[in-house]
């Protein structure tokens, strides 16, 4: 089935990966079904200690990209067939399936708008800055 004939419904939590889960027969699975972040996934955020702002250091990276394993690990329903989620399965993932994912986790959590207060991080500057913008802006290249 072409990925042009799968239909989104974010409504329901489905949605279509820009790449796809491989299997190892060659099968290509692109359909997902995500639910929202709960309080069991926020409290994984807080006890992680993870903070926004990159300080260069890779141990920082090595938490980030755990722990957004973990909570994708939890939040994904089923890939295509595939009811049993694990960390594995969400490893392989291609690096834009990923993203994707925390891309429409984020949207169906909290919603399309992003509007944010930040600092600028460059030191010699420092100034308040916002961002302002709607996910649904946010164009997807997708393959075949």
């Amino acid at each position: 089935m072409s990925n042009k004939s799968l239909k989104e419904k974010p409504e329901q939590g489905i949605f279509i990966l820009p790449g796809g889960y491989m299997l190892p027969d060659g099968t290509c699975h692109q359909v997902v079904k995500l639910r929202q972040l709960t309080g069991r996934e926020e409290e994984m955020i807080l006890d992680a200690g993870v903070v926004a702002v990159d300080d260069g250091h890779e141990n920082n990276n090595n938490n980030v990209v755990t722990l957004l394993t973990h909570i994708l690990t939890n939040c994904i329903e089923s890939i295509g067939p595939i009811k049993e989620i694990n960390s594995d399965i969400v490893r392989k993932l291609l690096i834009c399936d990923r993203d994707y994912l925390l891309l429409k986790l984020r949207q169906i959590t909290f919603g399309d708008r992003i509007d944010a207060q930040t600092q600028c991080p460059n030191e010699s500057c420092g100034k308040p800055m916002h961002i302002d913008f709607d996910l649904k802006n946010i164009k997807v290249q997708r393959k075949d």
